[in-house]
């Protein structure tokens, strides 16, 4: 019981309601293990080539047209 008072005590130590709580779940040894890891992925963060992402965004609002229009063509339906 002394010792824990003692430790309280000393200059650093940090006393909230929940110490062992971390809002994210990654308790700081943890998060340098995943500081290590997204470092050594093999797959580096790079974004897709413009022309791809053109290209998709064409084929989906080609979609979206076909779909609102074949909804359209059907009649407006009623939700209740």
């Amino acid at each position: 019981e002394m010792a824990m008072e003692e430790a309280e005590g000393t200059t650093g130590y940090k006393n909230d309601d929940y110490p062992s709580y971390f809002h994210s779940g990654v308790t700081p040894p943890l998060k340098r293990v995943v500081e290590r890891r997204f470092a050594a992925r093999e797959h580096k963060a790079v974004p897709p080539p413009r022309t791809e992402v053109t290209e998709i965004e064409e084929q989906l609002k080609s979609m979206i047209d076909r779909i609102s229009d074949s909804s359209k063509s059907k009649g407006k339906s009623k939700i209740t």
